[in-house]
């Protein structure tokens, strides 16, 4: 349980929708259903995920033809290969150069009867996280950008929670339009070291390019 809790971070987060602390560890196929007896100790078939959103998956578990799931896997499944972020709304859309199979499954995936991916309040973190993390460039791009002030840019961004946004606003689409683009050409160094910090926190939530 205790590699299961570091996988899902330091602050040992709910791997679906990130915004509460996990204490259940539940089986991503279903241990119920006969099909999937065999995975039940599977390591990879384990995640660590919050009372609420355990109640929503178990309730309906969809497969393709192919007996492949609907619901993205968070262990194994890049967020970003799969979503485009609204900081307007802080609400994940399915990106639109997906083909028909993938964009089903992130449909699928945001579907409110699934998860609490567009809950409102999980909604209303990530947009509290973007509002943290913009403060925080604005701080460091103000300042006699030292290494002082480089530790504490880290530290607030880190403090942000919903790491996953540091690799949209700093990788993704979020860092093709300013003033992310111009802070990522700027600030590369400071930007690495924040991915090496967050990876050691939250393990490959921000994937080497």
């Amino acid at each position: 349980m205790d590699t299961l809790k570091r996988m899902a971070g330091y602050r040992y987060r709910c791997m679906y929708c990130g915004d509460s602390e996990g204490c259940d560890v539940e089986h991503f196929f279903p241990k119920s259903e006969v099909r999937w007896r065999r995975k039940v100790f599977e390591w990879n078939n384990f995640l660590w995920i919050c009372a609420p959103c355990n109640r929503l998956k178990n309730a309906i578990f969809q497969v393709d033809g192919r007996g492949r799931a609907l619901l993205l896997n968070p262990s194994s499944d890049h967020l970003w290969e799969f979503f485009d972020y609204i900081e307007e709304s802080g609400q994940l859309v399915a990106r639109f150069d997906l083909d028909v199979a993938r964009s089903g499954r992130a449909n699928r995936t945001l579907d409110d009867s699934v998860t609490r991916l567009l809950h409102e309040v999980v909604c209303d973190g990530r947009q509290r996280s973007s509002r943290i993390i913009r403060r925080a460039m604005r701080a460091y791009s103000e300042s006699d950008q030292s290494e002082a002030d480089g530790e504490e840019f880290i530290s607030h961004v880190i403090d942000a929670g919903y790491p996953e946004l540091c690799s949209w606003y700093f990788e993704e689409m979020g860092s093709r339009s300013d003033p992310f683009l111009s802070f990522v050409n700027a600030h590369g160094l400071l930007l690495s070291e924040l991915r090496t910090r967050l990876n050691a926190l939250y393990p490959q939530v921000w994937p080497d390019a």
